[in-house]
């Protein structure tokens, strides 16, 4: 893959109070005064770099900052046992890590040439790989590189689990819902020999040309292959250590939607689904249905539907209909607005 992407600050021109980030401590989130934050956004994981992005990751725990990562969800199916740890890895430090969908295959261009049907297939494909392999909701999305189309577009407007769209302001296609409008602040050169590079220089040069101290939150956008030598390396530590002494705390792309929602507070997951019923219908549909969860703060926002202990797919209702013959064993969790899951419901079992 060619050095196509580069390090750049995205303003968000919105003033920022509190985050649920685990970074942020209690006295920040009753602080009165106006808070500063950022989140390091990496695009393009997929089982082709992995171990490129492994070396900034290592970075970002060896600093103690935040990172949030762009994956190819369906290059999971591609990977080898060591980029399937590496994912999980990731998932597994929620501290430091999100993940978010950066477009479906990583393929040049996968979005132009694709109508309706074709990207909501690989929509859901990747949305489904994310669950089955790793019981992880992609809440966020990010505009590819190749950017989008009115397709695209369409299937993240009518998605109710996908609540959140980071894009830039000259992009042609704008998403409904509710997201980061960004503008893009390039922090090195354009021109060969220069392209892709990585510097503290020009990082502190962009910095003061775009006024960034007077924003409240900020995107730094970079990609692992700018990365490539210990001078970028300790460049990127260089940055995060100024970030860090200009005051910002480092956050992620979902605290920055929770803050906005109002949900930040709820630290209590919904209650348990009960009354789990499983009916099969013919010999490929199975019906469930469930007793709506309860949660008080912040709300339900779907449900797990999981199949013999895997998470299959989501719910926005208390039903469901799986297309599969043969006996399973079904279970339901709830999800609230925060994000929080609930315990498993009682496993209940199919007839053949």
């Amino acid at each position: 893959m060619k050095l196509r992407k580069m390090l750049m600050v995205l303003i968000v021109f919105s003033a920022t109070t509190c985050f649920s980030n685990s970074l942020v401590n209690n006295d920040t989130l009753n602080s009165k005064e106006e808070l500063k934050y950022v989140v390091f956004k990496l695009d393009d994981l997929q089982e082709r770099n992995w171990r490129e992005f492994k070396s900034i990751t290592d970075i970002i725990i060896e600093k103690d900052v935040t990172a949030d990562i762009g994956i190819f969800p369906l290059s999971v199916h591609l990977g080898d046992k060591e980029y399937m740890a590496y994912v999980q890895s990731l998932i597994d430090d929620p501290k430091h890590f999100q993940l978010f969908m950066h477009g479906y295959t990583g393929t040049p261009k996968e979005f132009f040439d694709s109508d309706y049907d074709t990207q909501l297939e690989h929509f859901y494909l990747a949305r489904t790989a994310m669950l089955m392999k790793y019981d992880y909701i992609m809440r966020v999305y990010s505009y590819h590189y190749y950017g989008v189309n009115e397709h695209t577009i369409k299937i993240i407007n009518e998605d109710p689990f996908m609540r959140w769209v980071v894009w830039k302001t000259d992009d042609n296609y704008l998403p409904e819902k509710q997201g980061l409008a960004t503008m893009d602040i390039r922090m090195e050169g354009v021109g060969k020999p220069d392209y892709g590079n990585v510097s503290f220089k020009s990082y502190l040069a962009n910095w003061e040309k775009y006024d960034a101290d007077s924003h409240s939150y900020i995107v730094l956008n970079g990609h692992p292959a700018a990365y490539t030598t210990d001078s970028k390396k300790n460049d990127l530590k260089k940055i995060a250590d100024d970030l860090l002494k200009k005051g910002f705390t480092f956050t992620h792309l979902t605290d920055y939607r929770l803050m906005l929602e109002g949900h930040s507070t709820d630290k209590t997951a919904p209650s348990i689904p009960q009354g789990l019923e499983v009916s099969r219908k013919d010999d490929l549909h199975v019906t469930l249905n469930w007793n709506t969860s309860e949660d008080a703060e912040s709300g339900i926002d779907c449900y797990k539907i999981y199949r013999d202990g895997v998470c299959i797919n989501l719910s926005a209702t208390p039903s469901y209909t799986d297309k599969i013959a043969g006996a399973h064993n079904y279970q339901i969790a709830a999800v609230n607005k925060n994000d929080l899951v609930s315990a498993k419901s009682l496993i209940c079992k199919t007839s053949l």
